[in-house]
């Protein structure tokens, strides 16, 4: 899985099409998918207006590459490149619109999670 970012989407009738490179990203050759937040609504609308897609790293218009360097043997790193990749309804992870806030109440039970595993660990 490629991790999360967010960047905005053209409306082209009932489909939305994105062109961003993005890099660098871990495993961006390796990945089966990448998961995607893009700005589905009005920048009025803040976190309210960005949306998740999961989408397999083989649809068009999807290509990768791997950076040739020290830091990435470990691990991989690299780009994603989507060239007017179309993004439809059925890669739509939740509600339009919901997919930054969805995370973001993820990370707040993660939070209270590690601050649990610190208090139990601090005794030994």
């Amino acid at each position: 899985m490629v991790p999360i970012w967010r960047f905005p989407a053209q409306r082209d009738g009932d489909s939305l099409a994105i062109k961003v490179k993005k890099s660098p990203i871990s495993m961006a050759d390796q990945a089966d998918a990448a998961l995607v937040f893009v700005r589905t609504g009005p920048v009025e609308a803040g976190a309210h207006g960005i949306s998740a897609f999961l989408l397999p790293i083989n649809t068009p218009g999807i290509s990768t590459t791997r950076f040739k360097d020290l830091s990435s043997h470990a691990i991989g790193r690299g780009s994603i490149f989507f060239d007017q990749v179309r993004l439809s309804a059925s890669h739509l992870l939740g509600e339009e619109g919901m997919g930054f806030v969805q995370v973001t109440q993820g990370f707040d039970y993660s939070r209270a999670l590690i601050g649990l595993q610190c208090c139990a660990a601090a005794p030994a």
